[in-house]
C-alpha cells in the first residue's frame, strides 16, 4: 500500500508539469501557452527556431465533445473500439497466464527476475525495430504466431530437471518474446487508429478493460486444468487466432496521419502527409485525404 501510494503521488506531481498537447492549445486558442511550450521543445531538441515568428493556423474546436458514447453512433466505430479493447484484454490475459505458468525457475524467484530481465529488453528493442521497418500489423501478426507456437509446444511437456522443463521454457518465451512485446505494438496501434476526439478516453477504456485480463489467469487456469491439464493452452491458441483476425481487419497506420474525428472513421477516410516542393523549390508537407479500400 505504501509503495502504491508513493508511486501514485510521484506520478501526480510529475503530471502537474506536463503541458497539454499543442493541438489542444491551438483548438482552445491558448496561443501564448502554445508558443511557450513549443519554445521549450525546440530548446530541448537543440534546434535554432524562433517560435515567436511562426504563423499558427487557427484550428476550430471539434464538434465532437470527446464523449465515449458518441462511438456508439456508428457501427464502424463500435467495431473499431471493440476490436482494440479485445486486443488489450487478450494481451493482458496471455502475458499474465504465461507468467503464471513459468513458476519459480531453478527453485527461486530471483532466477525469474534475472532471466526475464535479460530476455525482455532485447525482445522489446527488436520489436521496436521490426515495427518501424515493417509496420504495426505485420509485427503484431508475427507476435501472435510466436504465442501460438509456444502454446502448441507447451502441449508436449519434456522435463529437464526438478525445476526446469520444456513447458516452463516455452511459457517464458511466450511471455517475454510473444505477449510482452504485444503491449508495445498494441499501444501504438490504439493511439493511431482512434481519432483525436476520443483518443484519450478510448485509451483509458482499453487500459481499464485490460485489468480484467490481468486478473483472470489464476482463476481460469485453475478452472480449466480440472477439465484437462492442457485445456488452457488451447484457450491461448483460440484467443490468438481471434486476435489475428481482428489485427488483419485493422488498417495499417505506419506512415499515415492521425484521424481527427469519429466522422472520418465512420466514412473510412485516412489522412496522409507527404513531402512536396513548390515552384521555388521550398519543401512543404502536402496533406491528402482519401477513402480506405
Amino acid at each position: 500500500l505504501n509503495k502504491s501510494l508513493t508511486l501514485s503521488l510521484t506520478q501526480f506531481i510529475i503530471l502537474m508539469w506536463v503541458p497539454e498537447s499543442p493541438h489542444w492549445m491551438i483548438a482552445n486558442h491558448k496561443t501564448e501557452q502554445l508558443r511557450s511550450t513549443l519554445q521549450r521543445m525546440v530548446n530541448f531538441n537543440g534546434q535554432d527556431i524562433n517560435v515567436q515568428e511562426l504563423r499558427l493556423r487557427d484550428v476550430p474546436k471539434h464538434k465532437e465533445s470527446g464523449n465515449l458514447c458518441l462511438v456508439f453512433s456508428n457501427l464502424r466505430t463500435v467495431l473499431l473500439l471493440a476490436g482494440v479493447t479485445f486486443l488489450w484484454v487478450q494481451t493482458s490475459f496471455l502475458y499474465y497466464s504465461f507468467i503464471h505458468m513459468v513458476g519459480e525457475l531453478n527453485g527461486t524467484i530471483h532466477w525469474n527476475i534475472a532471466i526475464m530481465a535479460l530476455l525482455e529488453g532485447p525482445c522489446l528493442l527488436l520489436t521496436g525495430v521490426i515495427t518501424t521497418r515493417f509496420g504495426r500489423r505485420s509485427t503484431l501478426l508475427g507476435l501472435f504466431f510466436v504465442v501460438i507456437a509456444t502454446s502448441i509446444g507447451s502441449l508436449f511437456n519434456v522435463p529437464f530437471s526438478t525445476h526446469w522443463d520444456l513447458r516452463r521454457v516455452l511459457s517464458l518465451l511466450g511471455s517475454k518474446a510473444g505477449s510482452g512485446p504485444m503491449w508495445f505494438v498494441i499501444y501504438i496501434i490504439t493511439i493511431e487508429v482512434l481519432p483525436t476526439s476520443v483518443r484519450s478516453i478510448g485509451m483509458s477504456t482499453c487500459s481499464m478493460a485490460a485489468r480484467f485480463g490481468a486478473a483472470a489467469p489464476s482463476f481460469l487456469i485453475s478452472a480449466t486444468t480440472r477439465v484437462h491439464p492442457n485445456f488452457h493452452y488451447l484457450l491461448y491458441i483460440t484467443l490468438s487466432c481471434i486476435g489475428i483476425g481482428i489485427t488483419w481487419l485493422l488498417r495499417e497506420t505506419k506512415g499515415q496521419g492521425l484521424r481527427e474525428t469519429l466522422g472520418e472513421v465512420a466514412k473510412g477516410q485516412s489522412i496522409h502527409r507527404r513531402r512536396s516542393t513548390d515552384s521555388s523549390g521550398a519543401e512543404f508537407h502536402k496533406i491528402e485525404m482519401y477513402n480506405d479500400v
